[in-house]
């Protein structure tokens, strides 16, 4: 290959690599013959399962290749919609679903991804968010949600009316109760029907929710105030990041939340941490924690970073978007992990990279 682009090890002697002409490379010792796997096309990632066979490569076309063992597929589409990925949700390492800007889903069942099906063709799709492999619900810029219960979609119900703006942000603990937030109001769904609008009186618009289980939530607004769910009422506004413009929460469980934007803030159980700075160079979009010791967070630069506990560090770097050839920025995507270093990271552009995989061995592209 003319460039290499990325390479993964499942184990110390166990590589593959990939390059910019649509090789891969295999190294168990040594290097052995490339092989042309995606003619025409540019392998952007690959990432591999630690200790296993399985590995996942993209291309610029939005086409992903599996390799077991040493077989590698022929390519499969990722995305053949005509919208880039904009919203993903993964509860465990056998399912996953993601959304595209124009109504389509995909979904993961373990061996490969689905045919793109339309399951909303009355707005531009915004965040979903799956507790089971049985049931997601995702929101749309008509302010109308829409549930799946593993065999169809509901019609949409229409949420908050704001047609053109923002969709709804969800989060779902179960079946039966998810919180979604819209502007400055909260909804809750019961397994049966959903609240009407609750005003949380923060300082300025809702930008986030996450909900680890049905009697815990916060809710976010974009100047780091936040609002807590106990299982019945939403509590008092509170400030908790007043240093920057918040972004994203996740929380794994009800002693552990993450809010990033311009820094982080982390949620002990008891009270917020103070901001700290993580990311210099760009800006934080998304985040996912599936575990208190473990985070994954993308930013505006393209770059993935992980947090274990107590540090960060840059995991890898998603770029060439397309005809500006510059960083992939997350602006518009979001990443979503069913476990640590099991995540599917999503932008306009390279829709679904390391699930099942570790993010780890995602590497960023030379120029």
């Amino acid at each position: 290959y003319d460039t290499p682009t990325g390479i993964a090890c499942s184990a110390a002697n166990a590589c593959w690599a990939t390059g910019d002409a649509g090789d891969v490379n295999y190294f168990d010792g040594r290097w052995q013959q490339q092989r042309l796997i995606d003619d025409g096309h540019s392998l952007v990632a690959v990432s591999c399962a630690p200790g296993g066979n399985f590995c996942t490569a993209a291309d610029d076309s939005g086409y992903v290749f599996t390799a077991r063992g040493m077989d590698w597929t022929s390519p499969q589409p990722a995305n053949p919609a005509t919208g880039g990925l904009i919203g993903a949700s993964c509860p465990s390492r056998v399912f996953c679903m993601v959304v595209d800007s124009t109504g389509h889903e995909l979904t993961w069942h373990g061996t490969r991804w689905s045919a793109a099906v339309v399951f909303d063709p009355h707005g531009t799709t915004g965040p979903i968010s799956c507790p089971t492999a049985s049931f997601c619900a995702a929101t749309d810029t008509e302010g109308q949600v829409l549930m799946w219960d593993n065999s169809k979609w509901s019609p949409p119900f229409e949420l908050a009316p704001s047609p053109h703006q923002p969709a709804p942000v969800i989060s779902c603990a179960s079946p039966t109760f998810c919180a979604a937030v819209s502007y400055g109001d909260a909804f809750v769904w019961n397994g049966t029907s959903w609240s009407s609008g609750q005003y949380l009186n923060t300082p300025y618009d809702l930008q986030d929710v996450s909900c680890p289980d049905p009697s815990f939530c916060v809710a976010i607004d974009e100047v780091g105030t936040a609002v807590t769910w106990d299982g019945s009422l939403w509590g008092p506004p509170i400030t908790v990041a007043s240093d920057y413009q918040t972004q994203a929460i996740s929380c794994a469980s009800r002693t552990f939340c993450m809010v990033i934007g311009g820094g982080e803030t982390i949620w002990n159980g008891q009270r917020w941490s103070s901001p700290v700075n993580f990311d210099e160079n760009a800006y934080p979009h998304s985040v996912s924690c599936p575990t208190k010791t473990w985070c994954l967070v993308s930013d505006s630069d393209g770059n993935l970073l992980v947090w274990n506990g107590s540090a960060w560090q840059l995991s890898g770097m998603l770029v060439n978007t397309g005809s500006s050839g510059g960083p992939a920025a997350f602006d518009d995507g979001s990443v979503s992990c069913a476990a640590p270093a099991v995540c599917v990271a999503l932008n306009q552009d390279l829709y679904t990279l390391g699930f099942p995989a570790d993010p780890t061995s995602l590497n960023r592209r030379g120029p």
